[in-house]
C-alpha cells in the first residue's frame, strides 16, 4: 500500500494480532478506547511507533485500538498478519 492507513480496528476478545514488516514502514497509531461517558469526544492517542523491515508488531484489545498506514507517497509496505 502506498500512503494508505487502515480504519482504527479492534480485535475482539480473545483474538490478538502479530503482523511482520515485509517491505518498508508503517507506522501503528494506538488509541484508548473511547469513554463511555463521552462517547462524542475525539479518540486519544497513546502511542506512535514506526515499524521497518523485519520487525514484529502486535496489538490485542488490552492494549486498545490502532491503525495501520503507510506515511510514505513513493513506496509500497507490505505485512504478514
Amino acid at each position: 500500500m502506498i500512503s494508505q492507513r487502515t480504519t482504527v480496528q479492534t480485535f475482539t476478545a480473545p483474538n490478538d494480532d502479530c503482523s511482520q514488516i515485509l517491505k518498508g514502514t508503517l507506522t501503528e497509531t494506538r488509541y484508548a478506547w473511547p469513554s463511555t461517558t463521552a462517547p462524542s469526544r475525539p479518540m486519544q492517542v497513546t502511542q506512535t511507533t514506526s515499524f521497518h523491515r523485519d520487525q514484529v508488531t502486535y496489538m490485542a484489545d488490552t492494549l486498545g485500538l490502532h491503525k495501520i498506514s503507510n506515511p510514505d507517497p513513493r513506496e509500497y509496505a507490505v505485512s504478514l498478519h
